[in-house]
């Protein structure tokens, strides 16, 4: 009798104890696919549709979307940032509509830069590398979320070899906050030039303030995705079809040049919209947005 007990108390302890290590694990399991993924994207975002009668006026004043709710502006709150400390302070809002009739995009872009950097303005024409150096709002497409690498800088390919390739399923545009009359407002990667004029894209911003100091701007433009933008020209090129309810990917990059010294390109902070900052040329790290009925 007495090792019968013994049998029945060793059986019933180690029940219990695979039991409470089983229900560890589980909890374990559980907790670790709770755990939210640093990358996600933080919420669902839209892009409002404008009937072709109503879409915005390309003149850098925001009246035309002065009745969009404050719900659907994107804010730094949405964005992830790029810095060592803690130094950019200014506000950043975004608001993205398109028009399904024209199958463009548009952008409200405002800006409250305690800085403004548009003092070293260099053509892109002159320097299709490295043309940047003053303040920039960047944004890539990528229409048909094909994702992948869109800008290359393969060293087994000559930089004529590496400029064609570049930007043809997605797009990336360089557009200056500020820039000299009658200089160009944008760039991209890419030998895609055709892309930065009418009727695919018009860029204009309104400026209170001067450079090297705090500044406001208002940057209102359009552009034209394409799911394959040909190097040659539009002739070849696909153009993407925006449908009320289709997703595409979008992302973007404020980058902001604190530096007023003369020594060169120095970047100084970043607010990026998109899982990572590579997103400039990985689209897979461009954010999905909904196109509104």
């Amino acid at each position: 009798m007495g090792n019968r007990r013994l049998l029945t108390s060793t059986v019933c302890g180690l029940l219990g104890a695979l039991t409470l290590t089983g229900c560890a694990a589980i909890r374990s399991h559980t907790s670790a696919k709770a755990k939210p993924d640093p990358l996600a994207q933080p919420r669902e975002f839209h892009a409002l549709r404008f009937a072709p009668d109503k879409v915005p006026r390309i003149d850098g004043d925001f009246a035309d979307w002065a009745s969009v709710p404050e719900s659907c502006w994107i804010t730094t709150a949405d964005m992830r940032h790029d810095w060592k400390k803690d130094r950019l302070k200014d506000v950043l809002r975004v608001c993205i509509g398109y028009c399904a009739e024209t199958a463009r995009l548009y952008f409200a872009v405002d800006v409250d830069d305690n800085y403004l950097k548009a003092d070293q303005y260099r053509s892109p024409s002159a320097d299709p590398y490295y043309p940047f150096i003053d303040d920039i709002f960047e944004v890539v497409v990528d229409a048909d979320r094909s994702g992948d690498d869109f800008v290359y800088f393969k060293k087994s390919l000559t930089p004529e070899e590496n400029r064609r390739l570049c930007g043809c399923h997605a797009q990336n545009y360089h557009i200056y906050l500020v820039t000299p009359p009658e200089t160009e407002h944008a760039w991209l990667w890419g030998d895609q030039k055709w892309l930065l004029g009418k009727p695919y894209a018009e860029w204009a911003h309104q400026v209170e303030g001067k450079p090297g100091g705090p500044a406001r701007i208002r940057l209102e433009f359009y552009i034209t995705p394409f799911n394959y933008a040909s190097p040659d020209g539009p002739e070849g090129s696909a153009r993407a079809v925006l449908t009320p309810g289709s997703k595409i990917g979008i992302g973007w990059l404020r980058l902001d040049d604190e530096f007023p010294d003369k020594t060169g390109r120095k970047l100084g902070d970043c607010y990026f919209f998109g899982s990572k900052l590579e997103l400039y040329k990985d689209a897979d790290d461009c954010y999905d947005v909904t196109m509104d009925p």
